[in-house]
């Protein structure tokens, strides 16, 4: 179909506002090719991709090993899901739950990250009998109306109100202020390591842990949504392991599946899985746990878990971080700064019209970049861990030269 033709279809099938916002971007086109890092549009230009399809492409576009284990996954032709057993779903859950071996050893495979986040709301208050659950000002959980009612920020919350009931919200990384918001009513306390959505906003050293402590202290389970954190973003596979901090629940999404495939998935303890895994409406899903999905997660597990794989993706984080800390030097009197960890990064600036400004220059260059979904002051960096030290130091110079001309 011809792009103009496509365009016009998005307007009027699919969602106006997105098709504009593309055209304004330059990328209302489809996509030739995409391996790794690099993209390459129907026009032949190509991208360095800064944004994995936001926060999915953790493992880069189309790893060849991944989309071997699909094929073969295929041909062999057995995708019938229900009611039969399913091995790869096995095979899946012992992997996952050999991350926190002997804590987290129960686990329900879904189709997205929301549907985990509303999975582990049910969990939290069938095992502990309590309503009221404590998130965090500035998350964000997801479009299910169950992690919306979680979102710590009104915007996207008001004109879908009224959400769920019994929730509130503390400032992020307020240890403190977290201890005094939680009582014997608490079910749980749902919190991001990194708040990826407004900027890459990570709370003060040794914050997880203490909530943890807290948690322990009340009764309070700890859940810790690591969609966008899981996968080996952060530097480690999961970002709570950095505080050697386990959660009570664990959620993640995204990239668990290569991006290619839809997945999601909770991780427990198994002594609160009791009135969960008995209440079938509460755990059952048509797509859940089917083979595709979980074949596409053991190889993207296999692949990040694999040898140097982490280094790789560490040592260009050092790269990223490095430079642009010069980047912000020159320009004092704007308060440009950054936040995050590893391959999740916000550069944050004191103007959504001079964030944007540097993303257009960028993609204009053939850098894909684009700036943080609930705040437009931060551009949010958050290449694939296969970026290439060439295609970092190329991006690099790209953004360079954007914030200079800005």
């Amino acid at each position: 179909m011809d792009p103009a033709d496509l365009l016009q279809s998005y307007r009027r099938h699919i969602n106006s506002p997105y098709a504009d916002f593309l055209e304004r971007q330059g990328l209302a086109s489809t996509i030739q090719s995409a391996v790794g890092a690099e993209l390459i549009d129907a026009e032949g230009k190509s991208y360095i991709d800064f944004i994995a399809g936001y926060g999915i492409f953790n493992l880069g576009h189309n790893p060849p090993e991944l989309l071997a284990d699909l094929h073969r996954e295929l041909d062999a032709q057995p995708l019938w899901n229900r009611p039969f057993l399913n091995e790869r779903l096995v095979q899946l859950c012992q992997e996952l739950t050999a991350i926190f071996p002997g804590v987290l050893d129960k686990a329900f495979v879904c189709s997205t990250g929301a549907e985990a986040i509303d999975t582990a709301i049910k969990l939290a208050r069938l095992s502990t009998g309590r309503r009221r659950i404590v998130a965090a000002q500035g998350a964000f959980h997801g479009f299910t109306l169950g992690a919306l009612s979680l979102c710590g920020i009104p915007a996207h919350r008001k004109s879908l109100e009224p959400l769920l009931p019994e929730i509130d919200f503390v400032p992020f990384g307020d240890a403190e202020a977290l201890a005094q918001a939680l009582d014997a009513e608490t079910a749980a306390v749902f919190l991001e390591p990194i708040q990826a959505e407004i900027g890459a906003i990570d709370p003060p050293v040794g914050y997880l842990k203490r909530v943890r402590e807290i948690c322990n202290r009340t009764g309070t389970l700890l859940v810790l949504d690591q969609v966008r954190t899981g996968m080996g973003r952060t530097g480690t596979l999961f970002a709570c392991m950095d505080e050697r901090v386990v959660p009570d629940v664990l959620v993640i999404g995204k990239s668990l599946a290569g991006g290619i495939v839809p997945i999601g998935a909770v991780l427990a303890r198994s002594d609160l899985w009791g009135r969960f895994g008995l209440s079938f409406p509460m755990s059952a899903s048509s797509f859940a746990g089917n083979r595709l999905a979980c074949t596409a997660a053991l190889a993207a597990l296999r692949l990040v878990t694999a040898p140097g794989f982490l280094d790789h993706a560490n040592r260009i984080s050092e790269l990223l971080w490095r430079e642009l800390k010069k980047f912000c030097q020159p320009f004092p009197e704007h308060n440009i700064r950054l936040s995050g960890k590893g391959l999740l990064i916000g550069l944050h600036l004191p103007d959504p019209r001079m964030a944007a400004r540097i993303v257009q220059l960028c993609i204009d260059r053939g850098l894909l970049m684009a700036t943080a979904f609930c705040d437009s002051r931060a551009i949010l960096i958050e290449p694939p861990l296969v970026l290439s030290r060439e295609q970092a130091e190329k991006g690099l110079t790209i953004i360079k030269k954007a914030m200079k001309s800005v």
